[in-house]
């Protein structure tokens, strides 16, 4: 496969036709002597999902792409950069290497790196992509992940794993169902190395995920665009207070915790403005630390909003003031907007946003913004907004 791709002829002819209809490639492709077209096709969607996702994959002459599954899964250039900012050392091994992207940028900060990936074939695109890419430091072991480790005699300053989250064609998240399954090595993994940094699925509840990994000492939500992308559990020899940080790329914001600091919800009524947790800080659970850090009240101790009189700068998040708050009624709903769109969102609500669009007849979009929520009386209600201007 390797050695068809690199083919300066191959090569030309995947940039040639970057734009064509695949499916029309694929039937035509006996009028491509020497072409191996069905591996064309694939190299061409995958470099369509890299344009984004891994833009030095897609600008660098001669690298070529993982398998559309492998591109799925593997880590963004902005996530691995950001893990590889972490810890720096000596030597770093990467167990689940896959395609690369994680080695890549971890290579950055320690003077040797191991890529172990049990699939020849990734592990040879693998290979040929570090060279292309310039990184000389990283050694590839084609083996699987429990034997490198068997056989592996010396120390390390981290080991970074991304177990494989599909059995057979469903897709998984919790660690006993991904393969590797990560808990029977951790005395293993934490013999070896002084850190072990496991990537997990954003589905994964983070206090399971601390209770089944031993020593963690940290846990990091990465968002990007206010998309939760991965959980990381940061283990260590010896750990004690777990910190937590919930940060998007995108932006960036940081929120800092220690998992288990308690704030008591200060609940009230909605007021001028309404604020949204961004969503790393929701899925870290750390919302109701927000109390402590803003002069702003939950709208309910279970419905993860807050408000204020005034606006707040800085809060991490989405901001809106609000122009009404009505009922949770089709009429009162309709009467309060002008127009037939709205962008609709629920929290701790009755209904589900289809639910709520087919009761209204609201349609997605405009300048309005809508939130339907249990309210400090616990009933349904629902406020119209608009985003707020910042100064």
């Amino acid at each position: 496969m390797l050695d068809e791709l690199v083919k300066p002829g191959v090569q030309a002819f995947i940039k040639e036709h970057e734009k064509s209809d695949l499916n029309r490639l694929l039937l035509n492709k006996d009028k491509y002597p020497g072409i191996p077209v069905d591996l064309v096709v694939d190299q061409i969607e995958a470099r369509f999902k890299a344009k984004n996702k891994l833009p030095l994959w897609f600008a660098t002459e001669g690298v070529l792409m993982p398998p559309l599954l492998s591109m799925e899964q593997c880590s963004s250039e902005e996530t691995a950069r950001y893990k590889s900012e972490l810890l720096k050392g000596g030597v770093c091994i990467d167990l689940t290497g896959g395609a690369g992207v994680d080695t890549f940028f971890l290579s950055k900060h320690f003077d040797n790196v191991h890529y172990v990936e049990q699939n020849k074939v990734m592990a040879e695109i693998a290979q040929h992509n570090f060279r292309k890419l310039g990184a000389y430091n990283i050694e590839v072991h084609v083996q699987k992940s429990e034997h490198f480790l068997s056989s592996f005699k010396a120390s390390a300053d981290l080991i970074y794993i991304d177990p494989a989250r599909r059995d057979q064609q469903n897709r998984v998240f919790r660690f006993e169902s991904c393969s590797p399954n990560i808990l029977p090595l951790q005395e293993s993994l934490l013999a070896i190395a002084r850190h072990v940094l496991v990537k997990a699925s954003p589905m994964l509840d983070i206090t399971k995920g601390v209770s089944q990994l031993k020593n963690v000492k940290e846990v990091h939500v990465v968002a990007v665009k206010n998309e939760v992308k991965e959980l990381l559990f940061l283990q260590a020899r010896i750990a004690d207070d777990i910190l937590v940080r919930a940060i998007d790329l995108a932006v960036p914001e940081t929120f800092e915790f220690t998992l288990g600091d308690y704030v008591e919800p200060l609940i009230g009524e909605a007021g001028e403005y309404l604020y949204e947790p961004n969503a790393a800080i929701l899925k870290s659970g750390g919302q109701n630390l927000l109390l402590k850090r803003f002069p702003v009240k939950k709208i309910h101790e279970n419905t993860h909003l807050f408000t204020s009189g005034a606006l707040i700068d800085g809060f991490p998040g989405r901001s809106f003031r609000i122009e009404s708050i009505t009922k949770y009624n089709k009429n009162e709903v309709r009467n309060a907007i002008a127009g037939s769109q709205a962008n609709v969102a629920v929290r701790n609500f009755p209904d589900t946003v289809d639910a709520f669009r087919k009761k209204t007849g609201l349609k997605e979009g405009g300048e309005d913004y809508i939130f339907g929520y249990r309210n400090h009386k616990n009933n349904p209600e629902v406020a119209i907004c608009k985003k707020a201007r910042q100064s």
